[in-house]
């Protein structure tokens, strides 16, 4: 198959979003039924409060935050699903909501709640259905049927209709059917839900190799650790609709200062070693300490026995994110 890559200029800004805002308005709880028919209170929430960010071509970015964060608001408004209270989306040239449909040629969404393929009708038929709107060739759309075989071995899985396939063999054309016409940007909502581990593995070096190859940009919210640490390095932390980090993972996690010594093997505990063991698994020992204490990451090297193994590491992103989400640590 022939690649033909996209503009290379890596300084191109593909997203531009300033001073954006959504809001939606609620119905507030009411004390009786009568109260609901003859009152009406409403209460108005910000889902996205007054959020600015670029985005540069070929960039894979990931959106995390705690469900209600705000980043499905976010990616149905980069898609032009829904239009924005305030401020203004640029997403190469458009303003997705005005331009839906000629925006449309240009990005592939994936949202976990709703379906790209029809249920009762093979998958070959949904995807060729794809080829005919986005006005692909039937040679462009066999290479590509070829090239997705490859990676992901469903070849036989085409001609099965989508309701009898598995959750993650479904995710898996989800993701093909947003493909077919070569979007500049491809946006995914939970894209590896469902999938075995193998599965997510060819999931992460399939999006690697379309990214590569075609400079595609990558937009995923998810809620899957792995999939922040195999395939995006920036990421953007939402928390009530407001980005509280924007930066690459090697920061984040260099937010909190802990650091985590994994022996396997056998160590000699003494009261001091007690108050900083983890967790004890048969011959797994695990100790966190402040990066500062190296008095104590010394003396757990002094009292392992021969032939054990050590290792020091910082504080990993899910630990991070777990701080953040209970409130432990302020970004």
């Amino acid at each position: 198959m022939t690649v033909v890559k996209k503009d290379e200029n890596e300084n191109k800004n593909v997203i531009e979003i300033d001073s954006l805002i959504k809001t939606f308005q609620i119905n507030e709880e009411y004390e009786s039924l009568k109260e609901r028919f003859l009152k009406k209170k409403i209460r108005t929430v910000k889902a996205i409060d007054n959020i600015s960010l670029e985005i540069v071509q070929g960039s894979m970015v990931a959106l995390l935050g705690k469900n209600g964060a705000g980043k499905t608001t976010l990616v149905k408004m980069l898609s032009g699903i829904i239009s924005p209270t305030s401020g203004r989306i640029q997403a190469v040239g458009f303003e997705p909501y005005k331009k839906r449909y000629e925006y449309s040629y240009h990005i592939g969404v994936v949202l976990g709640q709703k379906s790209l393929l029809w249920p009762n009708i093979p998958v070959r038929e949904s995807l060729n259905l794809y080829r005919c709107i986005y006005e692909v060739s039937m040679k462009d759309f066999n290479e590509k049927l070829s090239m997705f075989n490859e990676l992901f071995n469903c070849k036989e899985l085409l001609d099965v209709p989508v309701r009898k396939l598995s959750l993650g063999e479904r995710m898996k054309f989800e993701i093909i059917a947003s493909l077919i016409h070569n979007p500049e940007i491809l946006y995914l909502d939970e894209p590896t839900i469902g999938l075995d581990l193998l599965s997510k593995q060819q999931m992460y070096s399939f999006l690697k190799q379309i990214n590569e190859n075609y400079k595609t940009t990558i937009i995923l919210t998810t809620h899957s650790v792995d999939d922040v640490e195999n395939l995006c390095k920036r990421v953007i932390l939402l928390d009530e609709g407001k980005i509280i980090y924007d930066g690459d993972q090697e920061t984040l996690c260099g937010y909190s200062k802990i650091k985590t010594v994994c022996v396997k093997g056998s160590v000699s505990l003494d009261d001091e070693l007690k108050k900083y063991l983890e967790k004890q698994e048969e011959n797994t020992y695990i100790f966190k300490c402040n990066s500062n204490q190296n008095d104590i990451i010394l003396k757990i090297f002094n009292n392992i026995s021969i032939g054990s193994d050590i290792t020091i590491s910082g504080t990993d992103i899910e630990d991070i994110l777990l701080k953040v989400y209970g409130g432990e640590l302020v970004l």
